[in-house]
């Protein structure tokens, strides 16, 4: 990781949110903690990465990647789900084009393997964007011309 990439936890169990939270800051990540899928679409623009819990309060996984998805941000998604399957969750959500998918009750390590993997994604979407914005300038200085 080239810096310290900020995680946004949206899980509404707090023993769960907790957990995941000490392990990823003893990995070296800044996580923020949301409750419900409103403070999630608060907090979402801020994040390198999301990790969902996919039946939430107020805003499901479904509309909060809906929306965020409408939006044009391309945030990494990982799922999480103590009542779905892996195949099925990634099934249901192909079209927001998630990253992966983390069973509840999760190991420890499948956790960090995912999240490493996330982090690398935003790592290569960061690049893509700022090689982006680089050309967006280059052209408008050419057409300046």
């Amino acid at each position: 990781m080239d810096k310290k990439k900020k995680v946004l936890v949206v899980e509404d169990d707090n023993g769960i949110r907790l957990a995941i939270s000490s392990i990823l800051e003893r990995q070296g990540y800044e996580v923020t903690n949301v409750i419900d899928g409103e403070q999630a679409l608060e907090q979402v623009d801020k994040a390198d990465l999301v990790l969902l819990d996919i039946f939430l309060p107020k805003i499901t996984g479904d509309e909060f990647l809906s929306r965020i998805r409408n939006k044009g941000n391309m945030v990494p998604v990982i799922l999480m789900s103590a009542a779905m399957g892996e195949a099925e969750a990634m099934e249901c959500f192909k079209p927001f084009k998630v990253v992966d998918y983390v069973a509840k009750p999760f190991r420890t390590k499948d956790l960090v393997e995912k999240v490493n993997k996330a982090a690398s994604i935003a790592d290569n979407l960061s690049v893509v964007k700022n090689t982006a914005d680089r050309l967006k300038g280059f052209i408008s200085r050419q057409a300046a011309l």
